[in-house]
């Protein structure tokens, strides 16, 4: 394989991971919130703090799913570079390279994906979210 195969399986692997954590704390958020974050300004103090708790424990959570992913990919992977490279496969050997790039990418993916995980599950219900702009203003001034 080239660089850039070895380059593309890298990134595939990477969004693969990270989709795949992503899907994951999106299931949690419909399981926790079937109908979203309620609003901010709606909610008690309390309210607030079991959220950020929820979101932070499910940011942690799809981080250390997307390294350990991540690393799970890695060991295949070398197991069945070494098989190959036993088998007298070609170009076998290029495909060691796959293994310090994809170990690389582990840890900025999983990074990544905390603070995404963490502001989508804050992300609040469209349909509750504050009225602003000119379609406000029509509301609050009566011409009569």
């Amino acid at each position: 394989p080239t660089w850039r195969a070895k380059a593309a399986f890298t990134v595939m692997a990477a969004a693969l991971i990270g989709t795949a954590a992503t899907m994951m704390a999106a299931g949690a958020k419909g399981v926790w919130y079937p109908a979203g974050v309620g609003s901010w300004f709606k909610m008690d103090l309390g309210s607030r703090i079991v959220t950020v708790l929820h979101a932070g424990v499910v940011a942690a959570l799809a981080c250390g799913l997307a390294f350990g992913l991540g690393w799970l990919m890695l060991c295949v992977g070398g197991r069945s570079t070494e098989r190959m490279i036993m088998l007298h496969f070609p170009h076998a050997k290029a495909l060691l390279m796959i293994e310090p790039m994809l170990s690389k990418m582990c840890l900025p993916v999983a990074g990544a994906l905390l603070g995404a995980t963490f502001i989508g599950w804050l992300w609040p219900n469209e349909a509750e979210q504050p009225p602003s702009g000119a379609a406000y203003m029509r509301k609050q001034v009566d011409p009569f």
